[in-house]
């Protein structure tokens, strides 16, 4: 066997071992337990990853136009061409519904961005850093909570002005307290764990024992919070 062929075939073997290591890493992951394990889970991820899709590529969807009155058209019933059919002005629904919906997603991202990102900052530093720290941040958080949040929001979006950006900032600044809550509640819960203990005895900063160790063994019920928000 010449020295050319030799090195082919030790490539190919590297190659195929590095593929059945990848798979091998697959079938453990959380990802692959999850299709094993909970199936209606990968049909709601995918029921998502459609609605993404529709989000960036409304076209593919429709060919109707979202805007266009057609007077001649109005209250027609569902159909191949209107899958919803048309309302009073003779604008399809169908992609009215698909249109607004990329409204509506970027609402939802900045609000959520907004409100996780505060109630993260504030819920993390209360229960990490304890004493007047933390009876500072919870009782300004209490006085936050104090006020409906659709007041507050109100509030705010009459003060930074008319508009829709304006009006995504202020419910986002009115939505905050109750993640900062449950933050502080699942900082507290594991902050005293060994892991966290021996990562401080090994002298970690309090910003990667915060986000390496605490917030990602005590995250499942923030995601399901953003999911249900």
């Amino acid at each position: 066997m010449s020295a050319e062929t030799k090195t082919a075939v030790d490539l190919s073997a590297l190659d195929m071992q590095k593929d059945i290591g990848a798979w091998q890493r697959f079938k453990s992951s959380r990802f692959a337990f999850a299709v094993r394990h909970n199936p209606m889970s990968i049909l709601g991820l995918l029921i998502l990853a459609l609605l993404i899709v529709m989000v960036l590529t409304p076209e593919l969807f429709t060919s109707q136009s979202a805007t266009l009155l057609n007077l001649r058209n109005k209250f027609l019933i569902p159909s191949a061409d209107h899958p919803f059919g048309t309302d009073h002005m003779g604008v399809d629904i169908f992609s009215r519904v698909v249109y607004a919906a990329r409204t509506t997603i970027w609402v939802v991202c900045v609000v959520l961005s907004i409100a996780t990102g505060l109630g993260f900052v504030i819920g993390s530093l209360a229960a990490y850093m304890g004493g007047r720290v933390d009876s500072f941040l919870m009782r300004m958080t209490d006085v936050w909570m104090a006020f409906p949040s659709l007041v507050l929001a109100i509030a705010l979006n009459a003060a930074l002005g008319r508009g829709l950006f304006q009006t995504v900032i202020a419910v986002g600044f009115s939505w905050w307290p109750s993640y900062a809550r449950l933050v502080r509640a699942q900082v507290l819960s594991v902050k005293n764990e060994e892991y966290v203990l021996a990562a401080q005895a090994l002298g970690a900063s309090h910003f990667r024992i915060v986000t390496r160790h605490i917030i990602r063994n005590g995250f499942d019920p923030i995601i399901v919070n953003i999911t249900i928000d």
